[in-house]
């Protein structure tokens, strides 16, 4: 009876034994969703559990993951989970630490064969060398007949022709271990890339059901080394047609683990990790003081130094809709056939698209000696740009990268496409500074002269920008005396014209302005 208990206890462990052993499953990864900086990935994986406490272990997952973003949900009702911890799984390196040994051995006897090898060629060279030095010595003497000598050139070419031989077979050897050590190293580099794949993260999950059930477990997780970012290519084919805009993400991950054929979506949110709850603080509107700075003037007649205090109005911040709203933008991708873990870019197209813009001709002298073509986008915010590089084609030409800058507050994307070699720019100015005095002031003069050269076949139409300065002291008078039908802003300080231009022509325009101040005042920003 006492032997009967004592089974019965045994086989009770046992079986709680059995029971205890934590259960691995496999997932497959269902989908990813790519951020700026990271990657949140999704797993599912079906189980079937027993009733009670179950642990399971979910295993190749990415070394990469961030634990505090973890999230796993049952698709029952009749299973909770009770306590989920992470780790590191290195054990399945041993296996690749063993195949790399033995790579390395068979390397090192392949080394030691073409050594060997060597050796060979290098002794048959040597016996090459003594034959034609015998030779040539035999050859030399005196009195030696015929036919001694045919008898030897008969041994020397024989012999030669056995040496020629056994360098050839030796040369052919050498290739062949050359090739199967180069196979070899290619197998190691694999394998050590492998091997730093191999480090998968492991999760373990408490499970409690009251029956048994079969339930679906997904899992997301956040992911490091993982990011994508946007870039353009934008084609600009006649000063009428919409531009041709195709937009791409530049994908790369280097997560320890390959996407195949996952469904796949690009966002720019920032995603969230700290898992405790902001709090509001209140926010005070206060009245904004203005800033006072101390500016020396240096008189250019007595060289003494001068103080006086320049008051600086406060500017306030103005609204803007990219910082005040909390929308972000999530791009659906059809299924990629493969991500893979590799840290580089993989180009994907998400959309082309036609889009409307005014082109025009800009120019600013002041600033460069070109004739820019801008091309103007309005309401910008409708196509879903993001911040990027953009490539810029002009009639199927490249012409450069530029930034594309999406964030602007402003409702007009203005792009670049480029400069125009074909119409040629000159801005010159004259100075009448030295005959103008009144009295106890100083007026200066000054003149610009803007021409631009048409040199293509068609008229074109240019925006000239020109500015003249603005005074910021009560003692500083400044006047625009011509400024030649352009558009004046006296608070900037611009000049605008539209100047067309007919081909193999020249059109210019002229301006000019006066600076008054007083007699020993040294002023900067006059022109």
């Amino acid at each position: 009876m006492k032997r009967i208990l004592l089974c019965s206890c045994l086989f009770m462990v046992a079986i709680n034994h059995i029971q205890a052993q934590p259960l691995e499953i496999s997932s497959q990864i269902e989908s990813v969703t790519v951020y700026p900086q990271r990657a949140q990935v999704t797993r599912v994986a079906e189980v079937n559990l027993p009733p009670g406490n179950t642990e399971l272990v979910l295993t190749q997952l990415s070394p990469k993951l961030i634990q505090s973003s973890f999230r796993l949900s049952l698709g029952s009702n009749n299973a909770s989970v009770r306590e989920v911890s992470y780790r590191n799984n290195y054990l399945n390196t041993v296996q690749w630490d063993e195949r790399s040994s033995e790579l390395y051995e068979q390397l090192d006897s392949l080394r030691e064969a073409e050594k060997w090898a060597t050796y060979q060629k290098q002794i048959i060279q040597g016996e090459e060398a003594i034959l034609d030095a015998n030779q040539r010595v035999y050859s030399n003497q005196q009195g030696v007949s015929v036919s001694a000598l045919q008898e030897l050139s008969e041994y020397y070419r024989n012999r030669l022709t056995e040496l020629r031989q056994q360098q050839l077979k030796i040369e052919i050897r050498l290739a062949k271990l050359k090739e199967q050590e180069q196979v070899i190293k290619n197998q190691i580099n694999s394998l050590s890339a492998q091997k730093n794949k191999e480090v998968a993260g492991e999760v373990t999950v408490s499970i409690q059901t009251q029956t048994a059930t079969q339930t679906t477990i997904r899992v997301s997780y956040l992911v490091n080394n993982a990011g994508w970012s946007p870039s353009y290519d934008i084609r600009a084919t006649s000063m009428t047609d919409p531009l041709d805009v195709t937009f791409r993400a530049a994908i790369r991950q280097n997560t320890g683990q390959d996407w195949n054929g996952v469904e796949l979506s690009l966002s720019n949110a920032k995603p969230v990790m700290n898992n405790t709850q902001p709090k509001l603080n209140p926010l005070y509107a206060r009245k904004m003081q203005p800033s006072y700075d101390t500016v020396a003037n240096i008189s250019p007649e007595t060289y003494e130094e001068t103080y006086r205090i320049v008051r600086s109005e406060p500017k306030p911040k103005k609204w803007s809709d990219t910082e005040n709203k909390l929308t972000s933008t999530l791009f659906n991708l059809t299924r990629i056939d493969q991500i893979p873990s590799n840290g580089k870019d993989q180009m994907v197209t998400i959309w082309e698209k036609q889009i409307p813009a005014k082109i025009q001709y800009l120019c600013i002298p002041r600033k460069a000696p070109f004739v820019y073509l801008i091309a103007e986008i309005v309401d910008y915010g409708q196509y879903q740009l993001e911040a990027g590089k953009a490539n810029i084609f002009n009639e199927g030409t490249f012409v450069g990268t530029v930034n594309l800058n999406a964030e602007d507050v402003t409702d007009t994307l203005q792009l670049s496409l480029g400069i125009d070699q074909s119409i040629n720019v000159e801005r010159e100015g004259r100075d009448f500074s030295e005959r103008k005095w009144m009295g106890s002031d100083r007026k200066e003069t000054y003149e610009f002269n803007l021409c631009l050269r048409n040199n293509k076949a068609e008229t074109v139409e240019v925006l000239l920008l020109d500015q003249i300065p603005i005074s910021t002291d009560k003692d500083i008078e400044i006047e625009l005396l011509q400024r030649d039908g352009a558009q004046y802003n006296a608070r900037t300080g611009s000049l605008q014209w539209t100047a067309k231009c007919k081909p193999n022509q020249s059109a210019c325009r002229r301006y000019s302005y006066s600076v008054k101040y007083p007699k020993g005042t040294a002023v900067s920003g006059k022109w």
